[in-house]
């Protein structure tokens, strides 16, 4: 809660200059690095590449409760990937000028300066208490 204040406190209304050249410059570097480590399949998890026992189908017609897990949780992970990349690229083209640096934008170029996860991301994500940094695995 203390952290959440001192953000609101610090504000976003710099006159810029060097300092505004450096901030830009380390969230750039951020995603550069974060957008490199992302897999580069729009849906990289698929259920091809599982077990076939996983997905098998029972004698009934239903699935393995495995498989019905599984494909959740693939799904999501694949609606994680797709908003992590498409957000990491808008940020850089933003923090480059060539598109508006919209809100959400600039809310995650903050969150980016403090080490929090970006509420995009938090929209689809899992729930998690961990820093930015133990995202960049």
């Amino acid at each position: 809660m203390l952290l959440d204040t001192l953000i609101t406190m610090e504000g976003g209304g710099r006159g810029g200059g060097a300092d505004e050249s450096k901030t830009e410059q380390m969230v750039m570097q951020m995603a550069d690095e974060m957008a490199s480590k992302m897999p580069k399949a729009v849906n990289p998890f698929h259920e091809r590449d599982g077990h076939s026992s996983t997905f098998a189908k029972l004698k009934d017609g239903s699935v393995v409760s495995l498989g019905v897990f599984l494909s959740q949780e693939m799904s999501r992970f694949n609606t994680l990937v797709q908003v992590i990349s498409k957000s990491l690229i808008d940020l850089k083209r933003a923090i480059k000028g060539l598109i508006v640096m919209s809100g959400p934008l600039e809310e995650m170029f903050k969150c980016f300066l403090f080490q929090q996860i970006p509420p995009v991301w938090e929209a689809v994500a899992f729930p998690s208490l961990k820093p930015l940094a133990a995202w960049q695995v």
